[in-house]
């Protein structure tokens, strides 16, 4: 310990027998001043001190060429617990990927279960690059222990040899460059180290093809540690040179394989990210079409549509002092068909307009109340509404709000042609505000969830595809999230949760919002 980790005595033993206390095997180690002695014993679990052993390591700060050293410890483990290394490694893989050795152990199973590993995230450009080839050597000296007298012979020929060192096991230590032991300094150093340390790389695949060593083990295993360290590589331009300089100093058909493989994701990565921007594109240019489109329209059909709602009002009037019944029906329908014209007004312009929202204290059980009198509700549909007191007075727009719960409630409705239940709750849990909106209507498919609340998107007969795109639009406004669950044939759930933040300056509660929309129809 004291002669890798380079500390005084002191230092070190202090470490050392915290290490065996934490260890659970402080009855089976004898310290003296001349040595230190280790008793075997069958009653030692050698799965539980390992695992001891790591959790140690991964809570305490021990010097990285200590933990370099465990490696051979694990690999022993591995011979002697069998199926049981598995579960070791499950346990303490968050550790084993920080620390490097997971990819020191022989063969790629633990490699290809991993699905991803960030651990590199956080260190400097130059220690990331270094990590990231202490991997690429740990997974070739994992698959060939028997050549490394002679690989670390091919080290000693490169300056980074000084700062790489390689131990019989087959355990590598790289420690941080100091001064100016690759001969540059600045930009230049990173590239030079790349270039270093690509040369000493391939020249070890290289001795291992001429040994006419197993060659596909090893490539196999360095795709995996490439998949796996992928992003931080590629940042840096790791992962193009290494791999073209071995295809070019190494012309053997397994090499330009990896090469080439590396090049078909790359150009397929490329791929559909640019597929993507392009749908985004294409989706921007739509959406600002679709806007335009409803401003215009929005606008030119509010004052012939304020003129009926005034008519069919002056009519009504006439109605009341000269009764008849078959032209009160006809009024009756021209009213629905100019509510719904209505419907459609309102989300064009609310889908258009930019949103601004004004946040004040607002009461639910008001705002809900005011949605129901425009709202007309079939005698087969039970109405069951259940708001918290905390949501008597929360910070929203109520205006906006209201358009929301007007269009899901107006949906759900439309969803339970052969009636069903409306259950509308609210609570409040931490600092957010929960309003769901449930019905036992027809449900939505599964091939339709995806595209809910894209504009234009509708199944009905009747209908224009904006009501849940305009929800979408104004909760996200209000920095909050609107989402669903649904099952066909039982029905939907939409849930909307809000910031539920006090105000500084705190207007009095609205009452009604009802006059703010004076394009919605009044009932009774």
């Amino acid at each position: 310990y004291n002669l890798s980790a380079n500390i005084g005595l002191g230092e070190g033993f202090f470490s050392f027998t915290r290490f065996i206390e934490e260890s659970g095997i402080k009855e089976h180690v004898q310290i003296t001043r001349e040595n230190i002695t280790i008793r075997e014993t069958d009653k030692l679990g050698i799965f539980e001190l390992i695992d001891k052993n790591l959790k140690f390591f991964a809570k305490e700060h021990i010097d990285h060429r200590i933990i370099d050293r465990y490696l051979r410890v694990l690999k022993a483990a591995e011979k002697e617990l069998d199926w049981k290394f598995n579960e070791l490694v499950r346990r303490n893989i968050k550790f084993l990927k920080s620390s490097d050795l997971i990819y020191g152990l022989p063969g790629c199973r633990f490699c290809k279960e991993i699905s991803q590993d960030k651990s590199l995230n956080g260190l400097d450009d130059e220690e990331a690059c270094l990590r990231i080839y202490k991997r690429i050597l740990l997974s070739i000296l994992s698959e060939e222990l028997r050549l490394i007298d002679k690989i670390r012979k091919i080290f000693s020929k490169h300056p980074l040899s000084k700062i790489i060192r390689i131990s019989r096991y087959g355990e590598v230590t790289i420690d941080k460059i100091r001064g100016k032991a690759v001969g540059v300094s600045g930009n230049r150093r990173i590239l030079k180290i790349i270039d270093e340390l690509n040369s000493i790389v391939s020249e070890t695949l290289e001795y291992l093809l001429e040994s006419k060593s197993e060659i596909d083990p090893i490539l196999t295993k360095l795709k995996h540690v490439l998949r796996l360290n992928k992003e931080r590589a590629e940042k840096l331009g790791i992962y193009p040179k290494l791999l073209g300089t071995l295809a070019t100093q190494i012309p053997r058909s397994q090499i330009h394989k990896l090469y080439s493989d590396y090049l078909e994701e790359l150009v397929e990565e490329k791929t559909r990210e640019l597929k993507k921007t392009q749908e985004r594109l294409l989706k921007s240019q739509r959406l600002a079409a679709i806007g335009e489109a409803a401003a215009m329209v929005g606008h030119d059909l509010r004052n012939p549509l304020q003129a009926i709602i005034y008519s069919l009002y002056l009519a009504k009037k006439e109605l009341d002092s000269n009764p008849n019944e078959n032209l009160r029906e006809i009024l009756r329908v021209i009213e629905d068909q100019v509510e719904y014209m209505n419907k459609i007004v309102l989300d064009l312009q609310y889908y258009a307009r930019p949103l601004k929202p004004s946040i004040v204290k607002a009461n639910l059980r008001e705002i809900l109340g005011d949605i129901f009198l425009t709202i007309k509700v079939p005698e087969n549909i039970k109405v069951l509404i259940d708001v918290e007191d905390d949501l008597t007075s929360f910070p929203t727009d109520p205006v906006l709000i209201k358009r929301v719960l007007t269009n899901l409630i107006m949906n759900a409705i439309q969803a339970m042609e052969n009636g069903g239940l409306l259950r509308i709750s609210a609570f409040k849990k931490d600092d957010y505000a929960y309003i769901s909106v449930q019905d036992t209507g027809v449900g939505i498919p599964k091939e339709n969830r995806s595209k809910i609340f894209q504009p234009l998107f509708t199944t009905k007969a009747k209908g224009q595809g904006l009501g849940l795109a305009v929800c979408k639009r104004i909760i996200d406004a209000l920095h909050g999230s609107i989402t669903f669950q649904s099952e066909v044939g039982k029905g939907t759930t939409f849930t909307i949760k809000l910031p539920f933040k006090d105000l500084k300056d705190t207007p009095q509660p609205v009452v009604s919002t009802c006059k703010k929309e004076n394009m919605e129809i009044q009932h009774g």
